[in-house]
């Protein structure tokens, strides 16, 4: 294993896009991965993808919409990896084409000494 990495997925509404961006998660090569979910009040099933395809995940469901920045905030907050991967949107997609070299996260502000 090697060192924790935090995805942070913030979701309104977003159950058409999220199928695509929860294969990206699932298909990192990296291993030692929490997903960190808020949800900011959605009427659809955007939750319940989320929780379906990722039981392990740590879920916020906020009963109104705070907003994407809040959001990340409650995210940051929740955190334990030395690294965090915030996606803007749940178009986002993880993605580790052949030959190329993977993105890096950006370290975490908490964890910098």
């Amino acid at each position: 294993m090697g060192r924790l990495v935090t995805v942070v997925l913030i979701t309104w509404n977003s159950a058409p896009y999220l199928r695509r961006c929860l294969e990206g998660i699932a298909g990192q090569s990296h291993r030692d991965v929490e997903l960190i979910h808020i949800d900011n009040a959605s009427a659809d099933e955007s939750a319940t993808l989320v929780r379906t395809r990722f039981p392990q995940c740590r879920q916020i469901i906020n009963p109104d919409n705070r907003g994407f920045a809040a959001a990340a905030n409650q995210a940051i907050r929740e955190a334990r990896g030395a690294r965090q991967c915030p996606l803007t949107k749940a178009e986002s997609r993880l993605l580790e084409p052949p030959g190329r070299p993977r993105a890096r996260p950006v370290k975490s502000q908490k964890n910098r000494n």
